[in-house]
């Protein structure tokens, strides 16, 4: 590292002036003609030596200093990034990755005979757990259920958490409404076992509203509306499938949905 190097040229350079200073004052070599200590080559050599090793093992020691505190910064660094980007209780991308990705897969034509897909997604039976069992034990649900739903996800998939439990997924080149229903069922059927918290089963389903690029728009925020009103109508149908977005949701919901 350059840091490292100068600042051992630093401290070296130190060391030198004031080893020439010592010799200086030792033997009178400024000139005055103010009598120096009277002190033997070999003794010299010797104060030399003791003060070259305690200076060598003091610039060690700083050296090493200041790498651990770099490390420690560039590591504190790595974890302030980490989380500005990703969900710090599941660790999945979080609502701020979702929207760069959104806008990113919006703004780029899918493969022929593809289509883009947004999915969103809210766990059934989480608000029992919670009212019942409380945050801690809601919380570990949430963890094992992402942990499901990231190996139900495609491999260039982004599973995101957006807050509570709702998740979304923003799945690239899909085969159309065949593709993300098969992609749906993977979803759906990670989460058919019960998960089991300290002891307790607790049977968490998850209804899914589904958005296509471009097929129902471009524009980030109108597919994140319409894939939650086709979330809304899973809901209200009951039903475990998923439900894709149809211009009839829009024209049935108020203004506010």
């Amino acid at each position: 590292m350059s840091w490292r190097r100068n600042v051992a040229e630093a401290l070296l350079f130190g060391g030198i002036v004031l080893c020439a200073g010592a010799v200086s004052y030792l033997f009178d070599l400024d000139g005055s003609g103010l009598p120096g200590p009277q002190i033997d080559f070999d003794e010299l050599l010797g104060l030399a030596a003791v003060f070259l090793a305690t200076f060598s093992l003091f610039a060690w020691r700083r050296i090493a200093e200041l790498e651990t505190e770099v490390s420690r910064r560039r590591k504190a660094e790595e974890q302030a990034r980490f989380l500005s980007e990703h969900d710090a209780l599941t660790g999945l991308a979080n609502r701020r990755q979702f929207e760069q990705a959104l806008r990113q897969v919006v703004g780029q034509a899918p493969a022929p005979a593809r289509l883009h897909a947004l999915f969103v997604l809210d766990l059934n039976g989480f608000k029992k757990v919670n009212d019942r069992w409380g945050h801690a034990e809601g919380d570990a649900v949430l963890q094992a259920a992402a942990q499901r739903l990231k190996g139900a996800v495609r491999g260039g998939d982004l599973l995101v958490r957006l807050g509570g439990d709702e998740f979304a997924i923003v799945a690239a080149d899909v085969e159309g409404e065949r593709g993300a229903s098969a992609l749906a069922r993977r979803i759906t059927d990670s989460l058919a076992a019960p998960i089991v918290v300290n002891g307790r089963s607790h049977q968490i389903g998850t209804g899914i509203g589904i958005a296509l690029v471009p097929r129902d728009g471009q524009d980030p925020q109108a597919l994140m509306r319409r894939a939650d009103l086709a979330l809304y109508a899973a809901k209200a149908r009951g039903i475990a499938a998923p439900v894709f977005f149809e211009p009839q949701l829009e024209a049935a919901a108020p203004a506010e949905a």
